[in-house]
């Protein structure tokens, strides 16, 4: 089964790097990447239907709205998946209280320090 993986971050660098990371990977996996929150809403309600992400990474600090601010919408919209997704903070703040602020949101399976790994991502996978 082919998993499917968002990433939302507004460094182009980080998305092109992070997808080539997990397009390197030998599991089945698909690759979508947005450059904001709003963007990834939108994503996210137009393709409910038939691309819905089984791993999302939310960057926390972005433009207009931040990770935290994607988490409250996709809690408000989107909470009936929640169960069904792995969704990670993925940052290279290296603040505590982003972190514990991330570990003790319900909806955040855990917080990962920039970059993505393949260590790290074959963890999140198996």
């Amino acid at each position: 089964m082919t998993k499917k993986i968002l990433l939302i971050d507004d460094d182009q660098v980080t998305n092109f790097f992070n997808r080539k990371l997990i397009e390197q990977s030998n599991a089945p996996l698909e690759v979508k990447t947005v450059s904001s929150v709003t963007d990834a809403i939108t994503f996210l309600r137009e393709n409910k239907n038939y691309w819905f992400p089984d791993v999302i990474f939310v960057d926390i600090f972005m433009p207009i709205k931040s990770g935290w601010d994607f988490l409250e919408e996709f809690q408000q919209e989107f909470e009936s998946h929640a169960t069904t997704i792995k969704l990670y903070m993925l940052s290279s703040s290296n603040h505590h209280d982003d972190i514990n602020k991330a570990k003790d949101h319900y909806l955040v399976k855990d917080y990962i320090s920039k970059p993505l790994s393949s260590n790290m991502l074959g963890d999140i996978l198996s």
